[in-house]
């Protein structure tokens, strides 16, 4: 209601369950999920949830993920940008 506070796992249930009702809808099996920032966090909640609709999970500057190590850093300094 108005003025109450929204718990995290009330947030993240209502835009897991809503990316669950798009899926079914536009009748999808099985789908690569990226999501960016908080949807990256969201999406992870949704792959956990759901994992036999996501066939990929792409994350991209997502929210709430530790930094790499310097040693995997230093290691994909020289790498090939490879597009599957």
């Amino acid at each position: 209601g108005k003025g109450e506070s929204c718990a995290v796992a009330d947030a993240e249930t209502f835009f897991v369950d809503g990316i669950e009702r798009w899926r079914h809808v536009m009748q999808i099996d099985k789908m690569v999920l990226m999501g960016h920032s908080v949807g990256g966090y969201l999406a992870v909640a949704y792959a956990e949830k759901y994992p036999e609709r996501v066939e990929r999970l792409v994350l991209v500057s997502t929210v709430g993920v530790p930094p790499p190590p310097d040693t995997l850093i230093n290691a994909h300094k020289n790498a090939p940008l490879v597009v599957q």
